[in-house]
């Protein structure tokens, strides 16, 4: 009788094992990536730069031309968005005829060269501890920072916006700050406020 019970009680436990294991494979396998698409109408990016001299700075937009990311569960695992650099704009408190000048100025050759470079790369990988990690591919160049963003999943979208400094110490232009002596130049660190939505 003894002999019975504990049979009984090794065939109870091992389907009872057998039934966790199968609870936690269906869990895994029901955890799909879901894609997002970029809504361009409710994205914006603003942008402000610094010269390297007293609070004399410029502000203006930029826009998103296409962009993706994906989410597991409830987190926001990579992405990818490409912008237009032809579409960079101040909105600096100027006469119209002097923010014509000051935007061919930014799009010319000493600054972003927008002819040659008609467009920037960004890619951005896991969000850790309130900051995503961001790739922008700029005139050629790879620069990452981590930015501080807040992410929203919400149903059918994905929110992420923030403000934030972006680096681009090195990059190759003219315009941007190598001299330091030198007061008219462009700061290379840029502070932006980013609100970006994506659709399923």
């Amino acid at each position: 009788m003894k002999n019975i019970n504990v049979l009984l009680f090794a065939a109870a436990a091992a389907f009872m094992t057998s039934c966790g294991g199968s609870t936690e494979e269906t869990t895994e396998e029901t955890l799909e990536p879901v894609s997002y698409t970029l809504d361009m109408e409710a994205s914006t990016l603003s942008w402000t730069g610094k010269k390297n001299m007293g609070d004399d700075k410029h502000s203006g937009t930029i826009k998103f031309t296409e962009g993706t990311v994906e989410t597991l569960g409830e987190d926001l695992t990579s992405g990818s968005f490409k912008v237009d650099m032809k579409s960079l704009a101040t909105t600096d408190p100027l006469p119209e005829d002097l923010v014509g000048k000051l935007n061919g100025h930014l799009m010319a050759a000493d600054f972003f060269d927008v002819e040659k470079y008609p467009t920037a790369d960004v890619t951005i990988g896991e969000m850790k501890d309130g900051k995503l990690s961001t790739t922008v591919k700029l005139m050629g160049m790879d620069f990452t920072n981590e930015v501080p963003v807040k992410v929203s999943i919400k149903d059918d979208k994905v929110m992420i916006s923030g403000k934030f400094d972006f680096d681009f110490t090195g990059i190759k232009s003219p315009g941007f700050m190598v001299n330091p002596e030198d007061k008219t130049q462009i700061l290379p660190t840029f502070n932006f406020d980013l609100n970006v939505v994506l659709k399923k």
